[in-house]
């Protein structure tokens, strides 16, 4: 079965190109499965995030020796506030009197 190219709705025969585009079309096929990857590394990673979320509020929302259970705010996409602060950290890294994730 021949390779068929469709670009801007017109249909290319893949073994009709020339060999530049070819390597053009091999080029883009790669840049495109990388962007999958990295699509895939994204969801994976922000699913961890999430998970690291959920651990630390349980954690602080646990007592500690007596003390009052803190309460965690979740807000921003995703969980982490959006906002950065001192030199340019996320709010979750600065060391600062905000409990805001």
């Amino acid at each position: 079965m021949k390779q068929r190219l469709r670009l801007d709705g017109v249909d290319h025969d893949v073994d009709q190109l020339s060999a530049e585009a070819r390597q053009i079309l091999e080029r883009l096929r790669f840049v495109q499965q990388r962007l999958q990857e990295l699509h895939n590394q994204q969801a994976m990673l922000t699913k961890a995030k999430n998970a690291y979320i959920a651990d630390l509020k349980a954690e602080l929302l646990q007592p500690a020796s007596g003390a009052a259970p803190r309460a965690v705010t979740i807000s921003g996409p995703g969980g982490f506030a959006t906002s950065t602060g001192v030199g340019g950290l996320p709010a979750f890294l600065r060391d600062d009197d905000q409990d805001t994730f």
